[in-house]
């Protein structure tokens, strides 16, 4: 029972993932920032998205936590629970926890900008949420990036892949799709989350899938295996 309402809620997930903005509620989460300074990091950051290159800016973090939980609570059937003065405060707190692990990773030695993958970005929101046990708006977040990393076109990412895989996945509609590394990565990633456990591992089995699926030289692999 358990499994098939996460299932659902999944499902749930992915498609208001893909609505357009002007078809769901909508609230200024980077407006509950105010006064904090951020300026600072906007200006030591840079964000890469595919091969294009853009300002960080601080307020896309908390619009990014604050539509992933709107999401969660729309699939849960509890819009009149989105906008509790709890969920401002959580919304928050995580932008204010994303910025200070940024000012970290922001500091060079030539005091230039550096510029960090959109994925990246991703984890460290995540990382975030799971810490303050928010394991439910992570996997939201994680269906969200998933989304942004479909927009990508495939000539312009810029994610690293552990090896070059030949072989074919039949998915369970019978439709056979080329090894994508990164998916087995959000899965595995979506699968430690509905568990309420860390899923940073996820890089790491994913690594080690790719390598094992490499190995065999299978030229088609069923999703189930």
């Amino acid at each position: 029972m358990i499994a098939t309402h996460l299932v659902l809620e999944e499902e749930h997930l992915k498609r208001l993932a893909t609505t357009p903005k002007d078809q769901k509620l909508q609230f200024e989460w980077s407006s509950l920032l105010g006064d904090i300074p951020k300026h600072d990091t906007d200006s030591h950051i840079k964000v890469r998205v595919g091969t294009h290159e853009r300002d960080f800016d601080l307020g896309e973090i908390a619009n990014t936590v604050g539509s992933a939980l709107t999401d969660l609570f729309l699939a849960r059937e509890q819009k009149e629970n989105i906008f509790s003065d709890e969920n401002q405060k959580m919304v928050q707190a995580t932008a204010i926890a994303v910025a200070k692990e940024l000012q970290q990773r922001a500091k060079t030695p030539e005091g230039t900008p550096r510029t960090l993958p959109a994925h990246e970005i991703y984890s460290i929101i995540e990382s975030a949420l799971i810490k303050a046990n928010k394991h439910d708006v992570a996997k939201s977040v994680v269906v969200r990036r998933q989304r942004m990393e479909k927009e990508i076109a495939p000539g312009e990412t810029t994610r690293p892949q552990p090896i070059i895989v030949s072989t074919k996945v039949i998915r369970r509609n019978g439709q056979v799709v080329p090894w994508n590394h990164n998916k087995i990565e959000i899965a595995v990633r979506k699968a430690f989350l509905n568990l309420e456990t860390d899923s940073s591992p996820a890089v790491q089995i994913a690594e080690s899938v790719t390598r094992q699926v490499a190995a065999e030289e299978r030229q088609f692999i069923t999703i189930e295996d």
